[in-house]
């Protein structure tokens, strides 16, 4: 997978029914999955905070942002 034009691995999105998990460079989390015409958004995301080294932080932010977007 790549992240704003940088390679990153172990990214996972999941979608179960009406709930999503994913798993990013450093945190996991899931949330709801909800539907409006042709688009998919997920709402209610709760995720772990670790820390760790700050590229991976960053492209935590970066995947959660676009996690935000509808589908």
């Amino acid at each position: 997978a790549a992240v704003n034009g940088r390679a990153s691995s172990g990214l996972t999105l999941t979608l179960d029914g009406a709930a999503a998990r994913y798993q990013l460079a450093c945190n996991s989390g899931g949330a709801r999955v909800a539907r409006n015409g042709d688009k998919l958004f997920l709402t209610e995301a709760m995720q772990t905070e670790m820390g760790c080294e700050p590229a991976r932080m960053q492209t935590d932010a970066e995947v959660t942002a676009i996690l935000r977007l509808p589908m």
